[in-house]
Parts: structure tokens; sequence; C-alpha cells
């Protein structure tokens, strides 16, 4: 069993390295997000070596209020090349696999199922390309008290044979 933690995206990412380290932690689940955690392309290298020399593994982890499902066609197409972006960053560090979440970026009741799940095909057709692209592997991450989330999480499954699955117990 490989125990990890998620670092906490207040604090800056070096230090949160250093803390997994320092408590023989196998794994960072590393979010890459402000106001802490948002790293720019230049501290790859030097994130990458702080990992190697705990003998770390990482797991890219997307905020999980990052709206790839988004109603508005401009915000979700933001949301998902800053994912894109960040899994490029996630892959240099040395991260194969990246935990998306089935959170929901609209008012749910005011949108029908089929609606839902469109929209995260919508994006989730850019980012399974841009994974295969880069050779890590997407998974999704439960979020609770989601109305639809397992439907969506299933038929997403279903659609995306190389999407994994990231169960939070938390």
């Amino acid at each position: 069993m490989l125990i990890g933690m998620m670092n906490n995206p207040q604090n800056a990412v070096l230090n949160e390295i250093n803390f997994a380290g320092e408590n023989a932690f196998d794994y960072l689940d590393l979010t890459l997000e402000p106001p802490g955690a948002y790293i720019l392309p230049g501290q790859v290298s030097e994130i990458r070596s702080l990992l190697e020399s705990y003998n770390m593994g990482v797991i890219g982890h997307y905020a999980w209020y990052m709206p790839i499902d988004s109603p508005f066609d401009q915000v979700r197409n933001a949301a998902c090349q800053e994912c894109i972006e960040q899994m490029r960053v996630f892959a240099d560090i040395g991260a194969e696999k990246i935990t998306l979440h089935a959170g929901f970026s609209y008012p749910d009741r005011f949108f029908s199922y089929d609606r839902k799940l469109a929209l995260w095909c919508d994006s989730m057709d850019r980012l399974s390309v841009a994974a295969r692209e880069l050779g890590v592997m997407l998974m999704m991450e439960n979020v609770a008290g989601r109305k639809d989330q397992f439907r969506i999480l299933r038929d997403l499954l279903k659609r995306y044979p190389d999407l994994g699955f990231h169960l939070d117990i938390g």
C-alpha cells in the first residue's frame, strides 16, 4: 500500500514537498492552484529534483473547482486550456496520472442530465487527446454532494476507456 498526501494550495509547493518527504509519504497528490501552489514552468526541474531526492511519486491534481464543464463556451475553453497547460507541467514533473473532479460549474437544477454529460464530453474530448499525446492518464475523482456525479462518472468511464478513477475517501 502507498500512502500519499495532497499539498495545501495555501503553501509553497517546495515546502509541501519537503514536509511530505520528511514524513515519509510515498507520493504527493500535487495540486497547482492559487494562492501558494501555482508554479511557473521554470520551477519544474527544481520540483522534479526534490521529489526524486525523497524517492517520492507524484499524481497531478487539478483544482476541484476548475470549470471544465461550464455552460459558457469561453469559460469552458479557457478552463480546458489551463488544464492542458497544467498537464504539460505535471508531465514534466513526472506525473503519470492526473485527477479531474466530477463537480459541476453551474446550478445543476437548470440543466438536464444529457446537457451536463455533453458539456463534460466536450471538454474530455480535448483533454483525453492531450493526455494521450503527453503519455499521462486522466482520472476522475468524486466530489461530495454533487447531484448526478455518479451517473456522469459511470458514463465518462464507459465513453473514455483510458480514463481512470481516483477515489477520495476523505
